[in-house]
């Protein structure tokens, strides 16, 4: 599963999340600012199994 939340890190670049169906975690990999993403991840979550939807918002 991916998604788009928008800036989820700050730095005012899109990311994206992602839920690794191997081990449920979730990962964010950040915008480079050119229409492409970090190859490197950062994990943001774990045990994410019931994980079915997410919807993005706004960051508060």
């Amino acid at each position: 599963m991916i998604v788009a939340p928008g800036d989820f890190s700050g730095d005012g670049k899109a990311d994206i999340i992602v839920r690794r169906a191997s081990d449920n975690n979730l990962y964010m990999h950040t915008g480079n600012g050119s229409g492409g993403w970090s190859t490197t991840n950062v994990q943001i979550g774990v045990g994410w199994y019931d994980l079915n939807l997410m919807a993005g918002g706004s960051r508060i």
